[in-house]
């Protein structure tokens, strides 16, 4: 038993043996195999860090690599800075006028029409029907030399065209990125404001700025191109509108159509008056071609006699309708807005018009610039697109507009175009289009007289005069002239016979001596308002106001109120022509609009507030109001002196204004001096202060304006005064007689009394909520 237990204990101490020594064996194979991964992992480790070493060489010779081509692109990157800067110093300098005259003409050669028809306008060329269109269009025979003499007067001041007075080339160079080809009207009118419109502008501008004779030359003012809304304004729009649906007294009115040209060229004169220059309408290219332009002015043009009451499929008749409608389309908006000049522009082609004092005739001449430019080398600057409108709105600068006379004449005299128009481009094949009959251009030749630039002249001669022009010269080049013009043909009409038309009867109405040009200015305009207690004397038979600019011209005593009114009445009707002693202001609402009159007999100047026949009521009833405020005129709202029906009607912006009511000139509306910030903040608190005052005396008299605005209070710089006007809305509330009251009941303000006190409240409330909106931050 115990060998057993012994023997047991022996191999037991066997097997923990055996089990010890495969433990110990396991043990050191579990060793061996973590040193040989320890040295696979230091190896791996010794790899990767050699491969890391190799990388970050790597790296390091990469970086220096990009360190030097860093360098490199620095010290191009600086030079080209430095070039640039050279450059951009070197444009950024103003241009003399001819360097000028150069970049406008790259801008305007850029201009082109889109070559996709999917990707232009439809539409029709043009509709005059119901429009006013001219007895005869004709060759303007004197254009070219007209358009010189600007150039011709412009050279006697040599410092206009040696030094840089005129935008850099930088600014002529940013206009580039907006220049995309033509492919409607309003692509062409953006692109007409960019690179001719804004040009004539600045070279207008620095011209006047740069030197003191040339205001008497081109303006006392300055000039700008106004669409449609922004000269007339949202108001005269619904005026003409409202006038136009509302003027049934002739069945012509009926059929109107719209009387808006695209564009006005405006004179704003120094003293804040307004004269609108130049008509302008825009035809995209696509829609009126030059072939097309060529071929129907290649000869002079009697609308009703050769293409309205004619049929026709021909090539060269179809051209001639198209022209012909056209041109009366502008034709009858320069004669409603009493405009003598025009144009139209294609973008390649402009059609310059002129209406001589005979308002029945149009004058024309074609002009392409990108031709123009080419044919001759000494005058090829006066030929450019900016060249041509800059001496274009010069010529319109030196002539007066044409008075009421001229538009009576033309309204007695021309018909308007009856039958429906049909598109014309429509109905010409594109195959006639390319035809043989089509008309070359061929660009009009300078008088022999005046063949020298005066832009090239001055720059090179240093302030030599033109050439003086001699009759031979004068002969010999206008034969020349007429070969060569794009509008001459067989079928031309003598200019004897054009010049019989101009002489013809000029209709109702006295002619006023020849235009003086608007350097000269009409007297009207020259002349000061009387003052408030001046007409305040005028109409209760007052002594005369020694302190009023015009008391001398009174005399030592004023007309009857009676009597002034008849003369008004009288003058309006007879004293109708270009130098008439009546302007419009170009200040309108949404029933009248303003014109400065000054009577003849006495020198009495004051404001006008014309309406038509349709607002007559609303005149009436200002009137009424005004009476109303007897004792408050002069003093709160301006003098009021009567009401007049006119003989004849007074043409203003296509609008017949019939009845007018006479006021004293009050100041400027302080919805024009808000937009003076500076100026407006000066006086805004005695603004606030009048206006608050001058409404509650107003209200103590039963009357409520119903019309607070800006617009409607004027301020005079001069008095610092400032008074309501514009009543023509106004309500006359009346009181109420006053009975027995019990002394024990209670007091109840009946409802229209209630009424009345709120729209107090309200009116007072308007007031510091008109002048709080505008305020100046």
């Amino acid at each position: 038993m115990a060998d057993e237990i012994a023997r047991l204990r022996a191999e037991l101490a066997e097997a923990q043996l055996n089990q010890e020594v495969a433990e110990r064996r396991r043990e050191e194979e579990q060793r061996r195999r973590e040193e040989a991964q320890r040295k696979q992992e230091v190896a791996e480790r010794g790899q990767q860090e050699e491969q890391r070493r190799r990388e970050e060489e790597r790296r390091r010779r990469e970086e220096a690599q990009r360190g030097q081509q860093e360098e490199r692109r620095r010290r191009e990157e600086e030079q080209r800075r430095r070039e640039y800067a050279e450059e951009v110093a070197a444009t950024a300098v103003n241009q003399t006028l001819a360097d000028f005259l150069e970049s406008c003409h790259a801008l305007c050669r850029k201009i082109r029409p889109v070559t996709d028809p999917s990707s232009v306008t439809r539409g029709s060329t043009t509709d005059p029907t119901s429009r006013l269109f001219p007895q005869t269009i004709a060759l303007w025979e004197d254009f070219v030399e007209r358009q010189q003499r600007t150039w011709a007067i412009l050279s006697g001041i040599p410092e206009l065209w040696r030094e840089p007075l005129y935008p850099s080339i930088e600014a002529c160079k940013s206009v580039e990125g907006y220049i995309d080809p033509i492919g409607s009207e309003d692509d062409l009118r953006f692109l007409q404001r960019l690179t001719v419109e804004k040009m004539v502008k600045d070279m207008h501008e620095a011209l006047v700025r740069n030197h003191q004779s040339a205001p008497g030359l081109l303006g006392h003012g300055q000039i700008s191109f106004e669409n449609q809304e922004r000269f007339r304004g949202a108001e005269m729009a619904s005026l003409s509108d409202t006038m136009g649906e509302l003027a049934i007294q002739r069945k012509s009115d009926q059929t109107r159509r719209n009387t808006r040209a695209d564009q006005f060229c405006v004179l704003w004169r120094e003293d804040g008056s307004v004269r609108p220059l130049i008509a302008i309408e825009y035809k995209a290219p696509h829609k009126l071609t030059i072939e097309e332009i060529c071929t129907g002015l290649q000869s002079d043009i009697e609308p009703e006699r050769d293409v309205i009451e004619q049929d026709g499929n021909g090539f060269v008749f179809l051209c001639r309708r198209l022209l012909a409608a056209v041109i009366t389309q502008l034709f009858s908006y320069m004669i409603d807005k009493c405009v003598r000049y025009g144009y139209i522009c294609t973008g390649e082609a402009y059609i310059f018009l002129r209406i001589p004092d005979d308002p029945t005739a149009v004058h024309f001449s074609v002009n392409i610039p990108k031709n123009d430019y080419e044919v001759d080398a000494e005058s090829r600057l006066e030929r450019t697109a900016v060249s041509q409108v800059f001496a274009f709105i010069q010529q319109a600068l030196s002539e007066d507009s044409p008075g009421q006379a001229w538009i009576d004449d033309a309204k007695a005299r021309l018909k308007r175009w009856q039958m429906e128009f049909v598109d014309v481009l429509a109905t010409i094949p594109e195959t006639e289009r390319k035809s043989k009959e089509a008309s070359e251009y061929r660009p009009r030749v300078w008088r022999k007289g005046m063949r020298r630039s005066p832009i090239r002249l001055r720059s090179q001669c240093g302030g030599q005069g033109t050439e003086t022009t001699s009759k031979s010269d004068e002969s010999e080049s206008d034969g020349a002239e007429r070969a060569a013009s794009p509008t001459r043909g067989a079928q031309t009409r003598s200019r004897t016979a054009r010049n019989a038309a101009t002489r013809r009867t000029r209709g109702r109405g006295q002619q006023q001596p020849p235009p003086r040009g608007e350097h000269a200015r009409t007297r009207i305009q020259q002349r000061a308002y009387c003052s408030h207690n001046c007409l305040l004397g005028l109409c209760q038979g007052l002594a005369i106001d020694p302190s009023c600019p015009n008391a001398i011209e009174h005399g030592p005593r004023h007309l009857s109120q009676a009597s002034f009114l008849r003369h008004v009445r009288q003058q309006l009707a007879t004293d109708r022509g270009s130098a008439a002693n009546c302007c419009p202001l170009f200040i309108h609402g949404s029933r009248g609009a303003l014109l400065k009159l000054r009577l003849d007999i006495g020198g009495y100047t004051l404001v006008a507030k014309g309406m038509g026949n349709a607002h007559r009521s609303y005149l009436e009833h200002e009137a009424t109001v005004y009476g109303r405020l007897r004792s408050l005129q002069g003093r709160y709202v301006p003098v009021c002196c009567g009401t007049v029906e006119l003989k004849l009607p007074y043409h203003y912006d296509g609008i017949e204004l019939r009845h007018i009511l006479l006021l004293s000139w009050a100041g400027e509306s302080l919805a024009q001096l808000m937009v003076q910030y500076e100026t407006f903040a000066s006086i805004k608190p005695m603004c606030d202060e009048q206006a608050e005052k001058a409404y509650e005396a107003i209200r103590r008299l039963q009357v409520l304006h119903c019309d607070e605005a800006p617009r409607n209070m004027v301020y005079n710089a001069n008095t610092g005064q400032l008074m309501i006007l514009d009543f023509e809305r106004s309500r006359v509330v009346e009181r109420q007689a006053l009975s027995e009251l019990s002394p024990n009941r209670k007091r109840k303000l009946p409802s229209t009394q209630r009424r009345r006190e709120k729209t107090n409240r309200g009116e007072a409330s308007c007031i510091a909520g008109n002048f709080q909106k505008v305020s100046p931050v």
